[in-house]
């Protein structure tokens, strides 16, 4: 397995790599970034739950030297020293007498049933699988970033229209107030107009309020206030054109499948470990050892020194079933995986065809609202005509600039789901990646770096 390794290795250093270039193309625009580019590299350099994946991946990565030590030899040196002192007599004397001894084992592995093998196969895939669930955190933190970035957008805009529409329902129960005075409207069309007013008082109230609350939620992913954000575009290009080919490469490349089936083999290979403990053992061992002994009255001086090497063969005869229990656990465990593998490749095509589902329909919606806008302008430009004429009331009135209002708020409303329908789609896709071309990019059929 070293090939696997040092695969994963050069993944894990590509992503540390990738964080130290973005901190040092962004370090200027930190404190404020303007595209929805900008944010997500900061997101991926600073965000806590990434760089909590980031130190998952580094600890897993020692597993394996853990493992590996099973094919190294294990050195000890001990060493002491006693003292006695003795009364002897007749006549009377005290005579000292020390003990000086120290002692160099080795013992070198031959043969352990295989444990150490997958012990290190066991701990290839568990960094394999961290590295993945690294990818996968950062997909789903960077959405999430995406989905505040487009949220403000979104609700700014809202704002924007309701604060004007208000400014022009203020202005319209002016001059209809003046004309009740005048006898040129009835009293009814003026409470129309005030309750139009009144709503679109409510509606500015409301659009702040979301506003508020996007601007918290941003605050949260990026960990910092929202500068001026300017427009997002959408990632269409670089996501697959059919669903068949999005799934297909769902399947193949999204971290939370290949983390999942990381997870699997490692299963896998705990089998063989606890199978290993069923299995004859065979260690080689050396010892060196030294002895000296002063004697009593520091008469006798004795030194032994002694080396000797040997061959241990180790065979289980009976454990009380401790060691064939835990083989059938890692069995019943390694069935719990395969289904929790099949849940998450469930949970990832949900995903894709709920966020394509999403990314057409918004589509549609972009079509159909500014075909309703351009449609409700010229309707709401012959009511005004109509209205001067004195063919018109003021409630038809109202109500055409209230359809013109809806129409623009659902293309607004369109538009940022289509944005984030793209990217919803991408990171269903494997494919969301923290650093995107500021065109969008396109899409290509080799997903290898993934």
């Amino acid at each position: 397995m070293p090939g696997r390794n040092s695969v994963v290795q050069c993944v894990v250093v590509s992503i540390a790599g990738a964080v130290m270039a973005i901190a040092l193309v962004c370090a200027p625009t930190m404190a404020a970034a303007d595209t929805l580019r900008e944010v997500l590299a900061e997101v991926f350099a600073r965000n806590p739950s990434v760089n909590a994946a980031r130190r998952t991946v580094r600890a897993t990565r020692e597993t394996i030297t853990e493992a590996e030590a099973g094919y190294k030899p294990v050195v000890n040196f001990e060493a002491y020293k006693t003292g006695t002192r003795e009364r002897v007599a007749p006549p009377v004397t005290l005579d000292n007498r020390s003990i000086r001894s120290s002692a160099l084992t080795i013992v070198q592995p031959v043969f352990d049933g295989f444990k150490t093998r997958n012990a290190v196969r066991q701990a290839e895939a568990n960094l394999s699988g961290a590295v993945d669930g690294l990818r996968n955190t950062t997909q789903n933190t960077l959405q999430t970033a995406v989905q505040a970035y487009v949220d403000i957008l979104r609700d700014t805009a809202i704002l924007d229209l309701q604060q004007k529409n208000l400014g022009v329902l203020t202005e319209q129960v002016r001059v209809t107030r003046a004309q009740l005075a005048a006898g040129d409207v009835r009293p009814s069309d003026v409470s129309q107009t005030e309750a139009r007013q009144a709503a679109a008082r409510a509606a500015v109230s409301l659009a702040q309020s979301n506003l508020k609350a996007s601007q918290a939620n941003f605050n949260q992913v990026v960990g910092r206030p929202a500068g001026h954000l300017v427009e997002a575009p959408s990632v269409d290009r670089m996501i697959p054109p059919s669903l068949q080919e999005l799934l297909e490469t769902a399947y193949r490349a999204h971290p939370a499948i290949r983390s999942a089936r990381a997870v699997v083999e490692a299963a896998e290979a705990q089998i063989h470990i606890n199978r290993a403990d069923l299995l004859p053992k065979v260690n080689l061992e050396g010892l060196v050892s030294d002895q000296y002994d002063t004697g009593i009255g520091n008469n006798l001086v004795t030194r032994d020194t002694v080396g000797q090497v040997l061959g241990r063969l180790t065979v289980p005869i009976y454990e009380g079933g401790l060691n064939r229990a835990k083989v059938r656990e890692a069995m019943e465990t390694l069935e719990q995986r395969r289904f929790e593998l099949d849940a998450v490749r469930a949970m990832v095509r949900a995903a894709a065809e709920t966020g394509w589902a999403a990314l057409i329909s918004a589509r549609v919606q972009i079509t159909a609202s500014t075909a309703q806008i351009t449609a409700a302008q010229a309707a709401l430009d012959a009511v005004l005509a109509e209205a001067k004429a004195g063919i018109r009331t003021q409630l038809e009135t109202l109500n055409a600039r209230k359809e013109l209002l809806d129409a623009r708020v659902a293309l607004v409303t369109a538009k940022h789901d289509r944005v984030l329908a793209s990217y919803v789609v991408l990171a269903a896709a494997g494919l969301l990646d923290p650093i995107l071309p500021d065109d969008g990019g396109e899409w290509h059929t080799s997903t290898e770096k993934h």
